[in-house]
């Protein structure tokens, strides 16, 4: 067997056997929906990776740590600030700080709400322009209207100076959010079976929702766990998953992670074309012709570190996206072997298939990193289809190959991650500019002395203990982790590049109500438009957004 730039080389007749057998294996598996991402064919090479290693063979272990770059699709110091006037720089402050918009209101959680006939938990909340957004949360308690099991938004809204409506129109993937897993010889999904449904804390400001399942992928029974996190203040909600495999052996399951996945009309409806696709991983990858086909030539020529994958339409002006809360260097995503393509594009190629001269076409449809649409552009250049991305044995493996198979990761007993779900317009690079904060985190410094909370739990539902990167940076909900004394506390909050944009501060051994006074920089800031607080008491938490975008050094002070 000879090895290529994208794997090993069969034969055509193999070739042509062996794609034929994984495609009907993953249409027995996916039911109606043969096409739910038909990877088997992605891992029929599985066994050798691409620069020759021998079948199981990874490079050393990943190093923590990231370095800046631009953001998605390649712009650059795009943050997402107000429009609103730098305020003047109060005394200890080392840079500007702009307010954030007024009017905001209470997040609003009204249950058993029908939406498009399904039951579903109501989350409406002011984003950073205080402007209302909505998710529609279907239980997963039992069947739903569509005849799945929930555990996904049904929909989402969000203002543009006219409401968009996101909304399922597909046959059988009726919202966004679920689990998705495939392995040899199959694919499973949590929209399959029951479980439960949970209000984990409601306040003020802020939420998180759950959902819980353990159900058999491949024989083998995994714990699963996702929230999401809502809060007053962040425009897009953050979704985080547990996979919990500790009941099995190490390497007992060879499974990768397709989720969070779903089919939504992000563009508000009407059946439009896609223009384009793209997504991040140690470079960032964007398709060029439009609308983007199979046939479309592609740019994978800048660095990236912050991974993402999304889908945009110019007309209407329309974009969907998820990104991680941590760089890639932090946690791996994506899979597959399109990675000596990077640095590229598709005028020099490599092309893949490597028997093509450049130019080049867009990969073929098993071999892209994160799952989008491509299943479906033979039949549809409309699909809304949009998921995540992992090699196989993220989910049980002990240790796996990262992307680029030149270092590993572990996958058992436990796999966490979590992304933002960026809705917005196109036109405002929203992919783009929450790419560039999550890049503004990672260059930002908080201290408090004593008051940092430097380490908490790798994921949630878990109680072992991880670093954070930077120190205080809790990547599972996107939040600045402190703890108080006496009900006090006091930070700083150094940002070297950049602008901080409503930073979420979650402050730990609260046993208070609401704050009596909470200032930045020495000056008060008022409850409800300065910040945005929320009491957990039963966590003897505080929940802050502070309404505001910070560049340099800025002092809070809460009591």
């Amino acid at each position: 067997m000879r090895h290529t730039a994208f794997g090993p080389t069969l034969g055509p007749m193999v070739t042509r056997m062996l794609l034929a057998t994984m495609v009907l294996a993953s249409a027995s598996a996916c039911g109606d929906d043969a096409r739910l991402g038909e990877t088997n064919a992605r891992e029929r090479l599985n066994t050798a990776p691409p620069n020759g290693m021998p079948p199981g063979t990874t490079g050393p272990t990943t190093p923590s740590g990231s370095t800046g770059s631009s953001g998605a699709n390649g712009s650059t110091g795009a943050t997402g600030v107000t429009a609103n006037t730098p305020a003047p720089r109060p005394t200890g402050a080392s840079g500007p700080m702009t307010p954030g918009a007024n009017g905001c209101k209470a997040l609003v959680l009204a249950k058993n709400t029908n939406v498009s006939g399904y039951t579903t938990d109501l989350y409406t909340w002011s984003d950073g322009a205080c402007r209302e957004r909505s998710a529609a949360m279907v239980p997963n308690t039992g069947r739903d209207a569509g005849g799945t099991y929930g555990g996904y938004a049904r929909r989402f809204t969000y203002d543009i100076g006219a409401v968009r409506t996101v909304e399922s129109s597909h046959p059988s993937h009726h919202g966004f959010g679920f689990i998705v897993n495939h392995f040899s010889g199959g694919a499973e999904l949590s929209t399959r079976h029951a479980g439960t449904t949970a209000t984990i804390f409601t306040g003020a400001h802020h939420a998180l929702h759950e959902y819980k399942w353990s159900y058999p992928v491949n024989g083998r029974n995994v714990d699963f766990t996702v929230r999401w996190l809502f809060a007053t203040g962040k425009d897009h909600p953050v979704w985080t998953i547990t996979y919990d495999t500790s009941k099995l052996a190490k390497d007992a399951l060879v499974a990768d992670s397709r989720s969070p996945y779903g089919d939504v009309d992000w563009d508000g409806g009407g059946g439009n074309d896609v223009s384009g696709v793209g997504w991040g991983d140690r470079n960032k990858f964007k398709s060029l012709q439009k609308p983007v086909s199979l046939a479309s030539g592609w740019d994978y020529s800048q660095p990236n570190t912050v991974p993402y994958a999304m889908e945009w339409i110019d007309a209407p002006d329309a974009e969907m996206g998820l990104v991680q809360t941590q760089t890639f260097e932090q946690h791996d995503a994506g899979g597959y072997w399109f990675y000596p393509a990077r640095g590229k594009t598709s005028a020099t190629g490599p092309c893949d298939p490597d028997t093509v001269a450049p130019p080049c076409q867009m990969p073929q449809d098993w071999n892209w990193p994160f799952q989008l649409n491509q299943y479906e552009m033979p039949f549809t250049l409309a699909s809304k289809r949009l998921a995540w991305g992992t090699n196989y044995g993220a989910v049980g493996k002990q240790s796996y190959p990262v992307y680029g198979d030149d270092s590993s990761a572990v996958g058992w007993p436990f796999q966490s991650y979590s992304v933002a779900i960026v809705l917005g317009k196109h036109s405002d690079a929203v992919v783009a500019k929450q790419v560039t904060q999550i890049e503004t985190v990672q260059a930002t410094t908080l201290t408090a002395p004593g008051s940092v909370i430097t380490a908490g739990p790798g994921g949630v539902a878990r109680t072992d203990s991880v670093t954070y990167a930077p120190a205080g940076w809790n990547h599972v909900y996107g939040t600045w982790e402190l703890r108080a004394a006496a009900n006090r506390v006091r930070a700083t909050l150094a940002v070297a590049t950049g602008a901080l944009k409503s930073p979420v501060i979650v402050v730990h051994d609260w046993t208070a109500g609401a704050p009596t006074e909470v200032t930045l920089d020495g000056a008060p800031l008022a409850a409800g438009s300065g910040y945005f607080a929320s009491v957990d008491a039963s966590s003897t938490a505080l929940w802050i957004t502070v309404n505001a975008s910070l560049s340099g050094a800025h002092t809070l002070a809460i009591r």
